[in-house]
């Protein structure tokens, strides 16, 4: 006799094995959990990684604090790692590539570009137009005329924290300064310097005051240099200033040429005064050889004379009638007298008639 199985057994059986089924799956779960979870955590970690490339330098900003101590404050180029959003924030900044602005504030109104035509094909701004101070922009000089300019300022970030954090918007701060910088030097430049004879000395003087107002301020930015881009006499007026620089210009040409034909007069007077010069020298050397010559033959036929004096006139009146004699083509010798002979040397007829009377 066979007994019938246990409903409630069964029943049980079924329930146990789908709880240790349950529980197996849930135990894979949270094993896979947690592994999902060590993984976004490493993720999370290894995203706080960051490069700061070869022209940048960084700094980190922990709950909105710089991070770091001394030199530790400013990241030079390389790999560092920081707390990832939301905890900290990196702030880059390109400190060894050398920034450029430029202000516009003092040029002139200049009309848009046409709709596709190429960039430096600006149509020309009339010049019947007015000046309208709300439009153009210009500065006052030293001599009461209106100049219109253009400037760039180029620099580099020296101080990344100060740069970064002491001032609101750094850059309307340094294009502000080098407007103050430029007004001061045109109150003091006459219009002709900066437009012609001095734009050089201009152009330093205002990169020497920029220079020095931040450095006041402490920017933390480098100054690299001024760029004087552009000068220009109000449109109005151009054609007058053109003609001045004309006359300048000629005027300057003709100052040229007389100081080179001034340097040349000058150069030939120089030089035609030391050939003169060794021209007399050497014949002062000459005739002072030949009269020293003559005072030393003299001296020696004056100590003979006085020995012989008859014997040395015969000599010298023979050696007077050689050199006559043979510098003559014709000569007649015409006795007068006894105590006398005359020559005639390249005698006339008539002379000869006279020599014989």
């Amino acid at each position: 006799m066979s007994s019938a199985p246990d409903p409630m057994v069964e029943k049980t059986g079924v329930v146990h094995a789908g709880q240790a089924a349950l529980s197996e799956a849930l135990q894979l779960s949270f094993r896979l959990l947690r592994w999902i979870m060590l993984f976004l955590v490493l993720a999370y970690l290894f995203s706080g990684i960051f490069v700061v490339a070869q022209h940048e330098k960084a700094v980190v900003l922990v709950f909105g604090k710089v991070s770091g101590f001394d030199e530790e404050r400013i990241k030079g180029p390389g790999l560092h790692w920081a707390w990832p959003r939301p905890f900290a924030e990196v702030v880059r900044v390109a400190a060894e590539r050398v920034q450029k602005i430029e202000t516009a504030a003092f040029w002139f109104f200049e009309p848009p570009l046409p709709p596709g035509a190429p960039d430096g094909q600006r149509p020309p701004t009339p010049a019947a137009m007015s000046m309208n101070p709300e439009r153009d922009g210009y500065t006052l000089t030293a001599d009461a005329n209106l100049l219109h300019t253009r400037w760039a300022l180029r620099y580099t970030v020296s101080e990344p924290e100060a740069y970064l954090f002491r001032f609101h918007d750094i850059r309307s701060l340094i294009i502000r300064e080098l407007d103050h910088a430029v007004v001061r030097a045109s109150a003091r430049t006459a219009i002709d310097r900066a437009l012609r004879t001095d734009i050089e000395g201009v152009r330093a003087e205002v990169e020497s005051s920029v220079r020095q107002r931040c450095d006041r301020l402490g920017l933390g930015i480098k100054v690299q240099g001024i760029d004087f881009l552009n000068q220009a006499p109000p449109l109005q007026v151009a054609a007058a200033f053109d003609n001045v620089a004309i006359a300048a210009s000629v005027r300057g040409k003709s100052i040229l040429d007389a100081n080179s034909y001034a340097e040349t007069t000058r150069n030939e007077a120089r030089g035609a005064a030391s050939r003169i010069l060794a021209e007399g020298q050497a014949a002062k050397e000459g005739i002072l050889s030949s009269v020293k010559a003559d005072a030393d033959f003299f001296e020696k036929v004056r100590g003979k004379y006085a020995r012989h004096p008859k014997e040395l006139a015969r000599r010298q009146l023979e050696d007077t009638l050689r050199r006559v004699l043979s510098a003559t083509d014709e000569t007649d010798v015409i006795p007068s007298n006894l105590k006398e002979i005359r020559l005639l040397i390249s005698p006339t007829q008539e002379n000869l008639l006279e020599a014989s009377e």
